[in-house]
């Protein structure tokens, strides 16, 4: 062969293994996006159910407020604004989640999964214990 048949060669030897390589790593960054938006889907869903679990228990609250002593009233009040304040918290983690770059997606879906167990954990012992407020 000649050095011109050599070089050629050469040259298209490092093209195709080029073009291999971007494709892998086109797949493998789709396959990530991929596995981002399907993650992402179950932290939103996980977080807007227990946000509709609030909602359902705000409205109950609020109608015992309506139909309860003046003694009795305080105590619900308190209650039904620290439930808000927690459904707003919840609210703007769901906000997070949904418009986080695949850049900062780690540190948002562990703050985002936080988030979720401490007010899961708080709003099921606040319902445990709401039987008291009545």
């Amino acid at each position: 062969m000649t050095n011109s048949k050599i070089s050629g060669f050469i040259i298209l030897l490092i093209l195709l293994s080029g073009s291999i390589m971007f494709v892998q790593c086109t797949e493998s960054s789709d396959e990530k996006t991929g596995m981002l938006e399907q993650e992402r889907e179950e932290l939103v869903g996980n977080l807007e159910e227990l946000r509709d679990h609030m909602d359902d228990e705000l409205s109950d609250l609020r109608s015992r407020i309506d139909d309860a002593s003046d003694e009795a009233d305080e105590g619900l009040k308190e209650a039904y604004a620290e439930l808000t304040d927690d459904r707003s918290d919840l609210e703007r983690t769901i906000d997070e989640v949904e418009n986080t770059t695949a850049d900062a997606w780690e540190h948002v879906r562990d703050q985002a999964h936080e988030t979720y167990s401490y007010l899961s954990d708080k709003f099921n012992e606040w319902r445990e214990n709401g039987e008291d407020l009545l």
